[in-house]
């Protein structure tokens, strides 16, 4: 389970994907399921719906495609994916992808160079379950916690 004291913000559906975005120690968590193949054109429409509901300048999130459904991403898909954070004012991305596809490291490797390219300070990672995706994203919204409670 997400952080003790989450509270539900949003749900919402895109093509492609479902997502429920919690409130958990001040910051929003995407947690944002694949439901079918996933592109640039199917992308697009969920970065724009889930910073509506994001509190910049943190993004986080769990992306879960454990059902394995088809992943298509070119580098230019994820340089224009990083811009359209950029211009949602995201400054610090952190997320844990669900997935067993061996090409996913490959992926992050390509957004974690870029999103430090644009500026974007992050934390990736590939996890095969749920409760291992929501260790991270938990330990993360601590650090960050933390961090703002000690600036206060």
């Amino acid at each position: 389970m997400i952080g003790s004291g989450a509270n539900v913000v949003f749900n919402g559906a895109v093509e492609s994907y479902t997502f429920t975005t919690f409130r958990v120690k001040g910051f929003h968590l995407h947690e944002i399921k694949v439901v079918g193949p996933i592109d640039l054109r199917v992308r697009i429409p969920l970065y724009h719906e889930t910073l509506r509901h994001s509190l910049p300048p943190h993004y986080f999130c769990i992306i879960d495609n454990s059902a394995g459904h088809e992943n298509t991403v070119t580098f230019e898909d994820i340089r224009l994916l990083d811009n359209i954070l950029l211009e949602g004012g995201i400054e610090f991305y952190y997320g844990a992808i669900i997935s067993k596809d061996q090409g996913y490291p490959n992926i992050i490797k390509l957004a974690e160079e870029n999103l430090y390219t644009v500026g974007i300070k992050n934390e990736l990672l590939q996890v095969e379950d749920r409760p291992s995706a929501e260790a991270f994203i938990n330990q993360k919204i601590a650090e960050v916690a933390a961090l703002r409670d000690r600036k206060a």
